[in-house]
């Protein structure tokens, strides 16, 4: 969860329907979201929009947001009980990028802006030590996607390089698992990539960012600098591999909506991603830079 702040502000709320392309959603921040152009978000719309997907959020807390309509009471596991309001910026902001609502003249738009944000607190701002009790709860409560915009240095017990038995049980269950590389610029993930997507952070000229970690366990890249999205008071930007995950969280939920299952979901994303750095896969990139277009037109010839 460590992350790289490049700018942070409340935004103030703009009008509704300012100067954008006849196209585009009326969200008045839309023209500032470079990380949904890179990705082709909006020509993925056309095919799916998250609706109904439970996307699980494991983080501080995910806040009430004039933006995330859809955001359920959700868990927090570190006091076990119901509700999981943020206890710091980061979990709103994760739950923005993600399932921000589309077109409603406020904000932002997300990824999959039709899926339902599921919070469950397993963090305080600088510790996480409820991540795996959050998890397992997550996968026993519906999630059908799982993100986790957090590093293994927040983490009790976690080991880099190992299939993670509480990763491994929640993707049993049908969930996909999208975890943030980590913010140390080091040649490695910060979860394993048997059953859980680790994402690395593209800056804005393409390149992999600097404090990016990378490595034999990086399976794709999405955008994760400058990022605009909720936090509780208003709206902000943030840099980092927390922010880079749920880009590719929301590709996940568009294909769960077609019908995408968990392991069909994961390898579409591998699969379609745009090739970066040398061909096919590589320590830096991965797969490539999540596509959400050419996920969902692939999933519409070979989902149920």
């Amino acid at each position: 969860m460590k992350r790289v702040v490049v700018l942070f502000a409340a935004l103030a709320l703009l009008p509704a329907g300012g100067a954008q392309a006849a196209h585009a959603p009326n969200d008045p921040y839309y023209s500032k979201q470079w990380g949904l152009k890179r990705i082709d978000a909006a020509a993925a719309w056309h095919r799916s929009e998250g609706k109904g997907v439970i996307v699980a959020v494991l983080d501080t807390g995910v806040s009430p947001h004039e933006d995330l309509p859809t955001r359920m009471t959700g868990w927090d596991a570190i006091n076990n009980r119901s509700g999981a309001n943020d206890v710091d910026i980061h979990g709103t902001h994760v739950a923005g990028i993600i399932a921000a609502a589309r077109n409603n003249g406020r904000g932002i738009a997300g990824v999959a802006p039709k899926a339902k944000v599921l919070p469950v607190r397993v963090c305080e701002p600088n510790h996480c030590p409820a991540a795996w009790a959050g998890l397992i709860w997550a996968a026993d409560h519906g999630a059908q996607v799982i993100n986790m915009s957090l590093g293994p240095e927040m983490m009790a017990g976690a080991v880099l390089g190992a299939a993670d038995p509480f990763e491994v049980y929640a993707a049993a269950r049908g969930a996909v698992v999208v975890a943030s590389a980590g913010n140390e610029g080091e040649p490695v993930c910060g979860h394993p990539g048997l059953t859980t997507i680790c994402v690395g952070a593209l800056d804005k000229v393409g390149g992999l960012a600097g404090f990016s970690n990378y490595g034999a366990a990086i399976d794709v890249v999405a955008p994760g600098v400058d990022i605009v999205s909720t936090i509780p008071w208003g709206y902000g930007s943030l840099s980092g591999t927390s922010m880079a995950a749920p880009f590719v969280s929301g590709v996940a939920a568009l294909l769960i909506e077609m019908g995408a299952t968990n392991v069909q979901a994961a390898s579409i994303i591998m699969a379609t991603a745009e090739d970066r750095g040398l061909p096919g896969y590589d320590h830096t990139y991965g797969w490539g830079v999540v596509d959400a277009k050419a996920a969902v037109d692939l999933c519409a010839q070979i989902c149920p």
